[in-house]
C-alpha cells in the first residue's frame, strides 16, 4: 500500500499547536445509501482527509475501506460523500481525519460516529432549494432536512438540548426550565413535556442555583440562580431547542397541545434574537371568557411572526382560526411554510392564513433572513400570554400581570387549576419534520 506523502510525514512528525481546534465533524447517512461527511472550513485550512471502516476498528492513519481528500472547500466547507457506501440504524463508522491549517497539520484519532437516523438520499436531478441549514453546504428543493419520530427510549441528544435557566423579561413565565427526566421525557414513541408543581416547602427554600448545566448566559431574557428577594417560581417546566438552526423551511409537527389551565405550548421557530415564527399556539383553558364574553380559550389557534412579547405588536401579524372544541381534545397535525415571499399556515393540512412577507418587518422577512432553530415546550401563566379580567369558566383569572404578587397569587388558587394539570397538562409530540423548500 502506498501512502501519500504528507502521511509519511505525519508519521515522523506529529504537529501540535493549542491555538487551533478541529471544528466539529457533521456525519449523515442516507436510505438506501449514501454517505456524507461535512467539515467547516477556515480561510486558512487548505486540506481535509477522511478515513473510515463501518463496525471494524481501524488504526492510527490506516487507510480504511472508504476515504477521501479534499483540497479545495466549497462554500465554506469540506464534504466528503460517498452515494454509493450503505449504512443501517445502528452502524458505527469508526475514522480518523487529518486537516491542514496555516500550513501545520491536526489530527483526529480514534473517532466513532453511531447512525442512529437515515436520511432521505437527495435525487440525482437536485433542484437547489433556498433554504440554509447549519453543517450543510447545499440543500435539495424537497429534501427533509431534520426529523425525529421519538420512536427511541430516550431523547436523542445529537438533535436537541434541554434548556435549564430561570426566564425572565419579557414573559417573566412562572417555571423554571430544567432538565427533569420526568418532566421531559420521550414515552410511547412521543415526546411528552409535562410541568410539575413544587412543595410549598420547594418554593420557599433558599436560592435556587441552576448554574450547573445552565443553558444560557446571565442577561435580561433569563438567569440562572434566582434572585433572593423574590418567590421562587413554583413550577419546573422543560423545553428543548433544536441543535439545527434553519432559514426557509417547511415545518410539520403532529402534537397533542396541553390542556391545564394557565399552561401554552411552545411551537415555534426562533432565531438567535429571540424572534419567532409561531407554529401552533393555543391556551390550555378550554374556555377564557373576557367581560365582552369573546372566548380566546383553547379553542383558538395562532400561528405566524411575532413582532413584540406584548400587545398590540406580540398579535399584530399573527393568524388565527377557530373551532368548536379545544384543539387539545386531541392530536392535529400543524405546519408552517416559510419562504421569501409568504409564511403560510396549516392545520391538519387545511390552510388558515398566509402572509407576505414584504408586509413584514422582521429578521425572517430581511434579506439574508435569520436563521432560527425549533423550540418546543410548556409555558405557564407570566405577564403577556393572559390578559387580566378574564374568566376560565366560572373563576377569574388569579394573578394580575403588573402586580409584584402576581407568582404567589398564582401559587395560592392552585385548588382551582391544578386539578386541570392532572388530566391534560401535556404537551405530547409524535413527531417532527422540516423539509426544505
Amino acid at each position: 500500500m502506498v501512502f501519500p506523502n504528507w502521511l509519511c510525514f505525519l508519521v515522523l512528525i506529529k504537529v501540535v499547536c493549542e491555538a487551533y481546534e478541529i471544528p466539529k465533524v457533521k456525519f449523515e447517512a442516507f436510505s438506501p445509501s449514501g454517505f456524507k461527511v461535512t467539515l467547516p472550513a477556515d480561510p486558512k485550512d487548505s486540506f481535509f482527509a477522511f478515513h473510515g471502516k463501518v463496525n471494524q476498528e481501524i488504526r492510527v492513519i490506516e487507510e480504511g475501506d472508504f476515504f477521501g481528500e479534499i483540497k479545495t472547500p466549497t462554500d465554506g466547507y469540506f464534504v466528503y460523500n460517498n452515494p454509493k457506501l450503505r449504512l443501517n440504524l445502528g452502524d458505527e463508522v469508526n475514522y480518523w481525519i487529518y486537516i491542514q491549517h496555516d500550513f501545520l497539520g491536526y489530527r483526529q484519532d480514534n473517532r466513532t460516529w453511531r447512525v442512529t437516523e437515515l436520511l432521505s438520499k437527495e435525487p440525482d436531478n437536485c433542484k437547489a432549494s433556498k433554504s440554509t441549514v447549519t453543517g450543510r453546504v447545499s440543500v435539495c428543493s424537497g429534501a427533509t432536512v431534520f426529523q425525529d419520530k421519538f420512536d427511541g427510549v430516550v431523547l436523542d441528544n445529537n438533535k436537541w438540548l434541554v434548556e435549564q435557566y430561570i426566564p425572565d423579561d419579557p414573559d417573566y413565565e412562572f417555571v423554571t426550565y430544567q432538565k427533569d427526566d420526568t418532566v421531559v421525557k420521550v414515552q410511547n414513541n412521543n415526546l411528552v413535556i409535562q410541568p410539575k408543581l413544587l412543595s410549598n416547602k420547594d418554593i420557599q427554600a433558599s436560592m435556587l442555583d441552576l448554574t450547573n448545566g445552565c443553558t444560557r448566559t446571565e442577561s435580561k431574557r433569563a438567569r440562572c440562580k434566582s434572585k433572593m428577594y423574590l418567590l421562587q417560581n413554583p413550577v419546573i417546566s422543560g423545553r428543548i431547542v433544536s441543535k439545527t438552526f434553519f432559514s426557509y423551511v417547511d415545518v410539520e409537527i403532529r402534537a397533542k397541545v396541553p390542556s391545564g389551565e394557565w399552561m401554552y405550548p411552545e411551537m415555534y421557530l426562533e432565531d438567535e434574537n429571540y424572534n419567532r415564527l409561531v407554529i401552533a399556539y393555543t391556551r390550555g383553558n378550554k374556555v377564557l371568557t373576557g367581560n365582552d364574553g369573546t372566548d380566546i380559550g383553547g379553542s383558538l389557534l395562532f400561528g405566524g411572526p411575532m413582532l413584540g412579547f406584548s400587545e398590540p405588536a406580540k398579535s399584530s401579524k399573527l393568524r388565527s382560526t377557530r373551532q368548536t372544541e379545544p384543539f387539545s381534545n386531541k392530536f392535529h397535525v400543524y405546519r408552517l411554510r416559510w419562504t421569501p415571499d409568504r409564511i403560510d399556515l396549516y392545520i391538519n393540512g387545511a390552510k388558515f392564513g398566509t402572509l407576505d412577507a414584504s408586509s413584514i418587518k422582521s429578521s425572517f422577512t430581511q434579506n439574508p433572513p435569520a436563521q432560527a432553530r425549533l423550540v418546543l415546550g410548556i409555558g405557564v401563566g407570566g405577564i403577556n400570554d393572559f390578559p387580566d379580567d378574564f374568566m376560565s369558566g366560572s373563576v377569574p383569572k388569579p394573578w394580575r400581570n403588573r402586580n409584584s404578587l402576581q407568582v404567589k397569587s398564582f401559587y395560592e388558587s392552585r385548588n382551582q387549576w391544578l386539578p386541570s394539570w392532572n388530566t391534560g397538562g401535556q404537551l405530547q409530540v409524535d413527531y417532527v419534520r422540516i423539509k426544505s423548500i
